[in-house]
């Protein structure tokens, strides 16, 4: 072979080499670019205390692509305190789930729906509760019926009622409905606007939260026989605020099996120490078992929901 044949394969063999090479970036680049996009998108859950000390309940779902979602809110008090944690987050609430109409969870949504200034509001979640006359007889002690009525006034155009069993995709997230108001509460026969709170589970890629909204220990035998292990989850929110008297048992809390458990409690309802509560048990429940409590005394409290 002469040496002009030599040179032209040679060039050919480097041609062909640097287009090897540049495929080979572009392959690696167009992987790496398609790993950063299906990374797991990261979702916060956030707890909210009250700031003039009482018990309330009001919780953020965010991710870090501006989503976000709002659970409850508190009470009317507490309008502008929500109102500023929604405006950080660009005024725009993709999902608002009310577990139950009850002044310190229902009363802050009332407020800001009926003036919503630059707020937007894609959905809202609740659960269709019995008349005010029902929910008396069912409680005695519960006869005030302001902010359910108020609630139930306001033209929601965007309010959907959930049932158990239902499944919701929201912002990357998992959301089943686990309990609502329907005939298995009326068969218990108490307290209906706490026991029919919506109970739901929030799964990300990897763990999950149980939010149990104001479900008392009465509905523990009929949601341990309906899902039993499907309860296990990595974070609780505890029932009727975790207060001792009312709140879900060992039986419950053993399957559930959370290393994180939030307390909607301010210090006197958390630390009481009168015996009205009786959260002494509830207390040494958590020690025993080293579940990582949070209450409003650390106030907003936050967990990464991988």
């Amino acid at each position: 072979m002469n040496k002009s044949k030599k040179q032209c394969k040679k060039r050919e063999f480097s041609q062909v080499h640097f287009i090897l090479i540049v495929l080979l970036t572009l392959c690696l680049a167009l992987f790496g670019c398609s790993n950063s996009v299906n990374e797991p998108t990261k979702h916060t859950i956030t707890q909210y205390g009250c700031w003039y000390g009482s018990q309330m309940m009001f919780y953020t779902i965010t991710n870090d692509a501006g989503g976000l979602i709002v659970v409850d809110g508190g009470s009317a008090d507490n309008t502008d305190e929500v109102r500023k944690v929604i405006y950080t987050h660009g005024n725009h609430v993709d999902a608002w789930f009310i577990t139950h109409p009850h002044y310190d969870h229902v009363g802050a949504f009332n407020e800001i729906w009926q003036d919503l200034q630059e707020i937007t509001i894609d959905a809202v979640f609740a659960v269709e509760m019995p008349s005010s006359e029902e929910i008396t007889e069912s409680a005695h002690w519960d006869v005030d019926h302001y902010a359910y009525e108020v609630f139930r006034s306001l033209d929601i155009p965007v309010k959907n009622y959930v049932q158990v069993g239902e499944i919701y995709h929201i912002n990357g997230l998992e959301i089943r409905i686990l309990n609502a108001f329907d005939e298995h509460v009326r068969e218990v026969g108490i307290d209906f606007l706490n026991n029919g709170s919506m109970m739901f589970m929030v799964s990300g890629n990897s763990q999950n939260m149980l939010f149990c909204g104001d479900v008392t220990f009465r509905m523990q035998e009929w949601l341990i026989n309906k899902y039993g292990e499907e309860l296990k989850a990595d974070f609780i929110q505890m029932g009727h605020h975790g207060n001792g008297n009312s709140t879900l048992r060992p039986e419950f809390l053993d399957i559930v099996g959370a290393e994180y458990a939030f307390f909607d409690s301010p210090y006197w309802l958390f630390n009481d120490d009168t015996g009205r509560f009786d959260n002494e048990w509830v207390k040494e429940y958590m020690q025993v078992t080293g579940t990582t409590v949070f209450n409003f005394e650390t106030a907003p409290n936050s967990v990464l929901l991988r």
